[in-house]
């Protein structure tokens, strides 16, 4: 618990570990209400920092009914610029070389997102 000396107002302390889009996803929501004092950590340098040949890709795949569902709740024009910087999928097909090696088509389609992308 933090207080401020001057204003007298009382907040709690949360460090989150990890700013992957659950950690990320949970420091935005605690920031929509008071009495919240947020740490974010993550190890991994800011991607806009370093030279995009030398970024790791940070893929997000999120279900409409859950994932986007969820984002919404929180921020509607979040959850339409996550929308509008993604691309909707209705399967993936790997591939090793030419080799195929795996093939699936979802139930519902998945909005697909490189994180290192999205800048809201």
């Amino acid at each position: 618990v933090v207080v401020n000396k001057d204003t007298n107002i009382t907040k709690k302390k949360i460090i989150i570990v990890g700013a992957g889009s659950a950690g990320l996803l949970f420091a935005h929501n605690l920031l929509r209400q008071p009495n919240y004092e947020i740490h974010l950590l993550e190890k991994r340098p800011d991607p806009r920092t370093i030279p995009p040949s030398e970024q790791r890709t940070y893929p997000i795949s999120l279900q409409q009914k859950r994932g986007l569902y969820a984002i919404r709740q929180i921020s509607p024009s979040m959850a339409d610029a996550v929308e509008d910087a993604g691309a909707w999928m209705k399967g993936y097909f790997g591939r090793l070389g030419d080799v195929p090696t795996s093939n699936k088509i979802f139930k519902s389609p998945m909005l697909a997102l490189d994180r290192n992308e999205l800048s809201l």
